[in-house]
C-alpha cells in the first residue's frame, strides 16, 4: 500500500508498545467486529511496516485501547489508549478512504493504519472519532476561526498555571493547529490586518505556555513556515519595520 500522500513528520523516537493487561482485558469481553489492517510508523521520513493483524478495541482499566494482534504470531504489535477524537484522520488511498492516520504526541510518533476493507476503516474511525478524551463540550478554547480570534487571543493572554497543561494539549491537537493555519491563510489572502495581528498574539501566547512538546510541534517541518508567518505580524512594530521571517528562513 502506498503512503506517499501522507505528509507527516516524526520526532525520531520509535514507539514502544506494551502488551501488559491486554490479554486479560480481552478475555471475557463480548465479541466485536475485527478488521484486518497493516500498521505503519514514520521513522526518518520513511514509513516502516510494523506488521499486519486484526484491529480491535479493548477496555483496559476503564480506558479503551486500540490494539492490533499480528495475524501470524498473535503477538500484540500495537496497544495504546484511544486519544482525543480530533487526533485521528481518515484519508483516501485511491478511490477509497481506507487509511487512518494519527499522531501519538506522548510517544512522539506518527502512525498510519491501512485497511484491506474500506468498511473496516470507516467502522474503526467511527469509534475512534467518538471516543474523545477532549470532547468539544470539555474544551476550554474555541477552535480558531476568523470570527473568534479576539476571544481566543484574550483567553491565551492570561493563563493560570493550573490551566497551562490542558491548554497546551488543546493547542497541539491536529484539528486546532490545522484550523489556526487555515485562519492565517485566509486572513493573509484577504489582507485582514486586524486578524493577522490577533494571530500574532495567539501564537506568541502559545509559545509563552512554555510547554516543550507544544513548542516542538509548532516548529516541525510541516507547519513551521506558517507559524513564523504569523509571527511576522507583530502589532508593536510598524509594518515597514517588521521582520520577514519566512523570507529569511
Amino acid at each position: 500500500v502506498s503512503l506517499a500522500s501522507l505528509h507527516l513528520q516524526v520526532c525520531g523516537k520509535a514507539a514502544v508498545f506494551s502488551a501488559m493487561d491486554v490479554q486479560q482485558a480481552e478475555e471475557g469481553q463480548p465479541a466485536e467486529k475485527k478488521y484486518r489492517g497493516k500498521l505503519y510508523v514514520l521513522r526518518d521520513d520513511a514509513w516502516e511496516d510494523e506488521g499486519t493483524g486484526m484491529v480491535s478495541m479493548v477496555d483496559v482499566e476503564d480506558k479503551k485501547h486500540l490494539t492490533i494482534r499480528d495475524e501470524t504470531s498473535g503477538a500484540i504489535i500495537h496497544d495504546r489508549p484511544v486519544l482525543a477524537s480530533d487526533a485521528y484522520q481518515l484519508q483516501a488511498e485511491g478511490d477509497s478512504k481506507a487509511i487512518i492516520v494519527w499522531e501519538d504526541a506522548d510517544q512522539c510518533t506518527d502512525l498510519a493504519l491501512s485497511f484491506q476493507d474500506p468498511d473496516g476503516a470507516a467502522y474503526v474511525f467511527s469509534i475512534l472519532s467518538g471516543q474523545s478524551g477532549e470532547s468539544e463540550t470539555k474544551r476550554l478554547l474555541p477552535m480558531p476561526e476568523l470570527g473568534n480570534l479576539a476571544e481566543l487571543a484574550g483567553m491565551l493572554s492570561l493563563v493560570p498555571p493550573s490551566a497551562r497543561e490542558k491548554l497546551a494539549t488543546e493547542c497541539s491537537a491536529p484539528r486546532f493547529l490545522e484550523m489556526l493555519r487555515q485562519a492565517f491563510h485566509t486572513a493573509e489572502d484577504l489582507v485582514q490586518d486586524k486578524a493577522l495581528g490577533l494571530l500574532w498574539r495567539i501564537v506568541k501566547s502559545i509559545f509563552m505556555l512554555s510547554n516543550h512538546k507544544l513548542t516542538e510541534r509548532y516548529l516541525r517541518n510541516d507547519v513551521y513556515k506558517d507559524i513564523f508567518g504569523m509571527l511576522e505580524y507583530d502589532e508593536g512594530i510598524p509594518a515597514d519595520k517588521r521582520v520577514a521571517h519566512r523570507q529569511m528562513l
